[in-house]
């Protein structure tokens, strides 16, 4: 049989339904294959529905499903981002939601040269990039807390080109504190203290009215192996939990007026393994290792309860639950701005053609790869997720930009991944994460040392 599950964040609606012969192109998940019967996520790839007509006729849930692909998907990219195959219900075409497809023009030497010795310029592309992101931020907290206050600023279009004649630095929107609601609750960001989280807090508060508290919600694992190793008091000084502290210090320096929650969110070993089992069920059809590090993590970061780390004036801890509904999260920044490890090898094994189908590779499967178990790991506490890097609006411009634009392999690590972001995040004054490598989840937050033996992240999770 086949059903609805949950929404898949911004990306769209995604769904799960059970399929014989489910198949699966991701190889880090080559163990974890789903069986024959089992459910499986459907991608944001058009419009799907259910006949329930079919469904009931048919025992095996065979032909149930249906749906329009958006006309802007390459023949065979539906074949290729999952086993359910659509079943165009005639000659509809639907518009696609991006605007713009990937620009997969690859640079010459020469562009190379021109734009890399052009820091004026790299910084304007940063400033663009910027007043996108800002107007996606903007959007994902208007009308939702604040029903009295008026629009953002309009931000520029999406066609904005790259090299803008506009001054470099950046223009925060104004605050809107007299207009607002006089109770708003406070909005919440899952914050690692890497740079994809900072940005988007600096931005919320840009977004927000003044007297709005944001949460600066930091989960971390207990870690005795490590704490003994190092000689630290704290087995909860785990890294993102350091990088978390100092990035809450620098965003209390810039921004005094907003009020900063730091919600130190403290997982023992003891309530992992007492909240396994229903997580495991969350984040179903995904099941290895990987998928259970990180659903675990997204899921006692989003219920958001343990100690205030305290104010920007350093008052004490107190125990704490954030009663925010919406979490801002910054999914989508690594799959488009190159932020991940592989795609540094895929840059060293064959060049900017290599980087560049990995990039459209994880853009491609983002949605029923990442989405729906995410969004379900969230809302199980009532909460929204809210993916500002996922904007629509926002991909479309991305998508224009070329990919030496966003990132440079060339450079060091810790530089040339996301470096579009870092330049922006050094318009911001954000000094802390410009320089701040790539640490997934499960390994800042410590919980993918929790588990005793050497695992791989594509073993099925036991």
């Amino acid at each position: 049989a086949a059903a609805a599950a949950a929404r898949a964040g911004d990306q769209g609606e995604a769904a799960a339904a059970a399929v014989e012969g489910a198949d699966t192109e991701d190889a880090e998940q080559s163990s974890a294959v789903l069986q024959l019967g089992q459910w499986q996520e459907v991608p944001a790839c058009g419009i799907w529905s259910l006949s329930l007509d079919t469904l009931f006729a048919n025992t095996t849930g065979l032909g149930a499903m249906a749906g329009q692909p958006w006309a802007s998907l390459a023949p065979g990219a539906v074949a290729s981002a999952c086993a359910l195959q659509l079943q165009p219900w005639g000659s509809a075409v639907l518009p696609s939601p991006l605007a713009h497809p990937l620009n997969l023009h690859l640079p010459s030497p020469e562009e190379l040269t021109a734009y890399r010795g052009n820091r004026s310029l790299q910084l304007e592309v940063a400033a663009a990039f910027g007043r996108q992101l800002q107007a996606a931020v903007t959007r994902r907290l208007q009308f939702t807390c604040y029903p009295d206050a008026p629009p953002p600023t309009p931000a520029a279009s999406e066609s904005e080109p790259a090299a803008a004649s506009e001054a470099v630095a950046f223009e925060a929107a104004p605050c809107t504190a007299e207009t607002a609601a006089p109770r708003c609750p406070p909005v919440g960001v899952l914050f690692s203290g890497g740079i994809d989280s900072v940005v988007l807090a600096a931005l919320t508060h840009q977004a927000l009215p003044p007297h709005v508290p944001v949460d600066l919600i930091n989960v971390a694992f207990a870690n005795e192996r490590a704490a003994k190793a190092h000689q630290r008091r704290n087995v909860f000084d785990v890294p993102d939990r350091i990088s978390g502290i100092a990035a809450y210090h620098e965003l209390c320096k810039l921004y005094p007026q907003r009020q900063w929650n730091f919600v130190c969110v403290d997982v023992t070993r003891h309530e992992l393994e007492t909240q396994r089992p229903h997580i495991r069920s969350l984040i179903l059809p995904q099941q290895s290792v990987l998928d259970d590090s990180i659903g675990c993590a997204l899921w006692f970061a989003a219920r958001g309860q343990g100690t205030l780390l305290g104010d920007c004036n350093g008052n004490e801890f107190r125990p704490f639950r954030s009663p925010a509904k919406i979490l801002l999260v910054g999914m989508g920044a690594d799959e488009q701005l190159a932020g991940y490890g592989r795609h540094r090898s895929c840059f060293a094994r064959g060049g900017w053609a290599c980087m560049l189908q990995e990039v459209q590779r994880e853009i491609g499967r983002i949605s029923h790869r990442n989405l729906g178990r995410d969004d379900r790991c969230v809302s199980d506490h009532g909460r929204e997720l809210r993916l500002p890097f996922l904007d629509e609006t926002f991909v479309s411009y991305l998508n224009q930009l070329p990919i030496h634009h966003k990132a440079d392999m060339d450079l060091d690590r810790g530089i040339g991944e996301k470096k579009i972001l870092r330049d922006f995040a050094e318009l911001l004054g954000l000094k802390s994460v410009v320089t701040l490598a790539k640490r997934a989840i499960q390994f800042g937050s410590r919980i993918a040392k929790m588990d005793p033996g050497k695992q791989k992240g594509s073993d099925k999770a036991q």
